[in-house]
């Protein structure tokens, strides 16, 4: 019986991934900001041409090897890689970075401490162990390097750590908390978020304008299927 009630949720998201393959960010998505794909995941590189940091590091370092190679910035110089949440698959390309700093949200570290299990189709499932030192960042903590500026927003349900994060006001990086399905915000499958009702109300939170938030919002991007420019216009229907 526990399997057939699996069959559902995992046939639908079976069919996401094969579907976002095709959406996946790559390649410069605005001046100072390129997407790294590693198959249906990106991670994303920032530079102001002194300084660099990066957001997520995709599932396989191998693979986002590949993709790092055509970005024009050395690995090297990325002085400080952002995490959205710890799963497998944001997290597999960090020692690509070997100078940069691990940025954890705050809320997440229950998760990679083991003291709050990951739920994957509502059981808890044996991830990859999260081994790399990190220091945190809280819910609207900033953080400066060099001319970029990064601001963290707690968007908890994917996760109960999930976090966005406001590049230089105009780019606003949303990990697995919603997908774009033809220019359209929608929530992450059920069956990979630990609580749904959590992750609809971050959206709702986003979408709100949270106090100006979106006002100078140019790029909402997401780690699965690709990023948009009608930042309100994707995220009307939650408002």
């Amino acid at each position: 019986a526990g399997m057939a009630r699996l069959a559902v949720p995992v046939a639908r998201f079976i069919r996401s991934f094969a579907r976002n393959r095709k959406t996946c960010a790559d390649g410069q998505l605005a001046e100072g900001l390129w997407a790294v794909r590693d198959r249906a995941v990106a991670g994303f590189v920032i530079s102001d041409g002194s300084t660099a940091i990066a957001i997520d590091a995709g599932l396989n370092a191998a693979r986002f090897a590949k993709g790092l190679a055509a970005v024009p910035v050395d690995p090297a110089a990325v002085e400080a890689i952002y995490l959205t949440h710890s799963d497998g698959d944001h997290t597999g390309g960090i020692g690509l970075y070997p100078h940069a700093r691990v940025i954890l949200p705050a809320t997440e570290v229950p998760v990679v401490t083991g003291t709050v299990p990951r739920r994957i189709f509502g059981l808890p499932a044996r991830l990859r162990r999260f081994s790399h030192s990190y220091t945190t960042i809280a819910d609207g903590e900033t953080a400066t390097h060099g001319t970029i500026n990064v601001r963290a927003i707690h968007t908890p349900g994917h996760t109960p750590g999930s976090t966005s994060y406001l590049v230089n006001g105009r780019w606003l990086f949303t990990g697995d908390l919603l997908m774009l399905h033809d220019g359209v915000a929608v929530v992450t499958s059920r069956a990979m978020n630990e609580n749904t009702v959590q992750s609809l109300a971050s959206i709702r939170r986003i979408a709100s304008g949270m106090d100006g938030l979106l006002d100078g919002v140019q790029l909402l991007v997401t780690a699965h299927t690709g990023a948009t420019h009608d930042v309100r216009g994707a995220l009307a229907r939650f408002r």
